[in-house]
């Protein structure tokens, strides 16, 4: 979807009041492969409804948290995130995502409250790994110095569908023979291929990368409910060279995977593709 049609929706689905800012924002150009964004010119978005998927985003009183919810409505993470999850699953009752303070650094499915939170902490933290700590990052997702560029987005979009992934495995009584955690990572990744933002997937990859430099081995890793760190990225980069994406070569992806696994990837990423399709894809219009 080009980048027009995709600033031209998000308009759509807000109020009348606020198309002319949404339409107003400024395209960001992307040469690392990323889908092109909207760099938000205004202060607030407001809250909306796309078929079955709503979001809304709440006050925020910290100034971390504060300084959160300002990234994600300049970003709009939250609002493409409902798009594409619309576009790409098979709903039959509400989703609702919402953007809060939590006092800490998460993303979750609120079982109790069969909702989706992104937490402003989190976006917070996001933002500050691409732009603020590490300025050379950011120059090299976007070409220029003090951008919000795609990557932040992108890496929260990834985040948000992940939770969404939770939310529809247990909504639909999916039956699992793996992890979780990993089969949410399948999910985002199901959409975002489905609604053709592979970027998105590139996003969280590069971000998940940054991380695993950092993450200690330990009992407590190795006994989490994620995969290591490292483990997601190659992951990724397996479905990224299995979707045949441009640029995603086998010298590309060598650093992450061993050439043994590389030669599946393409039956990993079909599979992936189809399951999903099957357990909680979208129909085509006018099929059965």
């Amino acid at each position: 979807m080009s980048t027009i049609r995709l600033a031209e929706r998000v308009a759509r689905s807000g109020p009348a009041w606020a198309r002319i800012s949404v339409l107003g924002f400024t395209i960001a150009a992307i040469s690392v492969g990323y889908p092109t964004v909207a760099n938000a010119q205004v202060a607030d978005l407001p809250n909306g409804r796309l078929g079955w998927v709503s979001w809304k985003e709440l006050p925020a009183k910290s100034p971390t948290a504060r300084k959160g919810r300002q990234l994600l409505l300049r970003w709009s993470s939250v609002r493409i995130a409902a798009l594409v999850a619309h576009d790409a699953f098979r709903l039959t009752k509400p989703l609702t995502i919402v953007g809060a303070e939590c006092g800490h650094e998460n993303a979750y499915y609120d079982h109790a409250n069969d909702r989706v939170v992104v937490c402003y902490e989190l976006a917070a933290a996001v933002g500050q790994h691409f732009d603020d700590e590490d300025a050379e990052a950011a120059r090299k997702w976007s070409g220029h110095e003090g951008y919000h560029t795609p990557a932040p987005i992108w890496a929260m979009v990834f985040i948000t569908l992940h939770e969404i992934g939770h939310e529809l495995i247990e909504r639909n009584k999916i039956t699992l023979t793996g992890r979780e955690e990993e089969a949410a990572d399948e999910i985002a990744v199901f959409a975002l291929r489905q609604t053709q933002y592979e970027g998105g997937i590139i996003a969280a990859r590069a971000y998940l990368a940054d991380l695993a430099q950092s993450e200690v081995i330990s009992p407590a890793t190795l006994g989490d409910a994620h995969e290591l760190l490292g483990q997601r990225v190659a992951n990724l980069s397996c479905y990224l060279y299995g979707f045949r994406l441009d640029g995603w070569s086998d010298q590309r992806v060598q650093a992450d995977i061993p050439r043994s696994r590389i030669r599946g990837c393409t039956d990993e990423a079909a599979r992936l593709t189809r399951d999903w399709h099957v357990l909680i894809g979208k129909k085509a219009a006018g099929s059965g």
